[in-house]
């Protein structure tokens, strides 16, 4: 029940989601938000950066921007000429993608690898 999956929010119920609805709404936010450190509490907050989801992931050979965050702002910085219509390409969390199941969750794509590593429910443990 949406209600339930929103953890007995009102805020699903009133805006009357499906349980598909709220699925789908929830794994896209889980996919495209970047979390910053508040440093008086050293909590981990959670945002929407639009912008960053224009960029696409490579390995690191083939970046050509970086993304540098403050508790207060994101800027992404070319690291190398970028011509009209080329591709921006950030590395994401190197320590997520190494594990294709982590890729799959926290960006929505499938980390290829040659050889392929284990997923998590595949090692020992």
């Amino acid at each position: 029940h949406a209600t339930e999956m929103a953890g007995g929010g009102t805020t699903a119920a009133r805006m009357r989601l499906s349980a598909a609805q709220y699925a789908h709404a929830a794994s896209t936010v889980n996919t495209r938000f970047w979390t910053f450190e508040d440093p008086d509490s050293k909590r981990q907050i959670m945002t929407m950066c639009p912008l960053l989801d224009m960029a696409n992931h490579a390995e690191l050979a083939a970046v050509n921007a970086r993304v540098e965050k403050t508790t207060t702002s994101v800027r992404l910085t070319a690291t190398q000429p970028i011509a009209q219509g080329q591709e921006v390409i950030i590395s994401y969390e190197r320590a997520m993608l190494h594990r294709p199941d982590l890729a799959l969750m926290r960006y929505g794509f499938w980390q290829k690898r040659r050889p392929p590593l284990l997923a998590a429910h595949d090692m020992a443990g």
